[in-house]
């Protein structure tokens, strides 16, 4: 359900368009339009809260060493192994 509110917000932390505390909030607001529950909401609020800071200050070092908010890459097709890194999901 806030999959896509997660990628938002993520950008929104890589590019800075918006300060972390707003990205918060969209993400939260967004979960909420989608219908996600107050104690999934709570927690993950809480999560960005406490530890979000390391991966504003990460994201700023990996802007400043050049690298993209947006994958480059191609896409494994299905049945493909997934590429080194991947995770599978």
């Amino acid at each position: 359900k806030h999959g896509p509110w997660a990628i938002l917000h993520d950008f929104c932390y890589f590019t800075r368009c918006r300060s972390r505390s707003e990205s918060d909030r969209i993400y939260l607001e967004g979960m909420a339009a989608s219908g996600v529950s107050l104690a999934k909401r709570r927690t993950i609020w809480a999560a960005l809260r406490i530890g979000g800071w390391w991966a504003w200050r990460n994201n700023a070092k990996r802007r400043q060493a050049g690298e993209s908010a947006f994958y480059t890459g191609s896409l494994p097709t299905p049945g493909e192994p997934m590429p080194d890194g991947w995770a599978e999901i």
